[in-house]
């Protein structure tokens, strides 16, 4: 009789050790699949993908960039010195194309860059995503973009960053 009882309370341990495997499973990945579940994330997100990502990096696809980044698009960036680094759209296809004629499009597998958005507030047309920025797999920049709605349409509008260094 007392073996039977240890069988049955064992196989109760683990059939909560389950039941709390699966509960936490399904909560993370809810809090996963929450990240970017309105439309305006999911459209948020696809403009980051593919004019920013794809578009200037990885691809080099100029119609891409023209069409995500808003015509007087800026990026700000904080040099080492002290001083600032100002971009334009025009100054970023003009890299684009640049190194299209230069053979270097699309970017290797290896090297790709990638992102992973962690975080992002919307209010009416304007909105703010955070975003890990990694270069063939490695993190190497903090991203502050802002977008703003321009009929049906997300553009990005301005850039910040945080370069991480080792």
């Amino acid at each position: 009789m007392e073996n039977t009882s240890f069988i049955f309370l064992n196989y109760m341990m683990y059939k909560i050790k389950f039941l709390v495997f699966a509960m936490a499973s399904l909560l993370l990945s809810n809090t996963c699949l929450a990240q970017v579940s309105s439309p305006d994330e999911q459209a948020i997100w696809r403009v980051i993908q593919t004019a920013y990502l794809d578009g200037v990096f990885n691809k080099g696809d100029t119609a891409a960039v023209r069409q995500g980044f808003h015509e007087d698009f800026r990026l700000i960036g904080q040099l080492p010195e002290g001083k600032m680094r100002l971009v334009s759209r025009a100054d970023w296809e003009a890299a684009v194309l640049k190194k299209q004629v230069e053979g270097k499009y699309p970017l290797p597998p290896g090297e790709q860059v990638s992102g992973q958005l962690l975080q992002i507030d919307i209010t009416g047309a304007a909105a703010a995503a955070k975003m890990a920025f990694y270069v063939g797999g490695k993190l190497s920049y903090i991203d502050y973009l802002h977008l703003y709605r321009f009929g049906q349409n997300w553009k990005i509008i301005h850039k910040i960053y945080h370069q991480q260094l080792e």
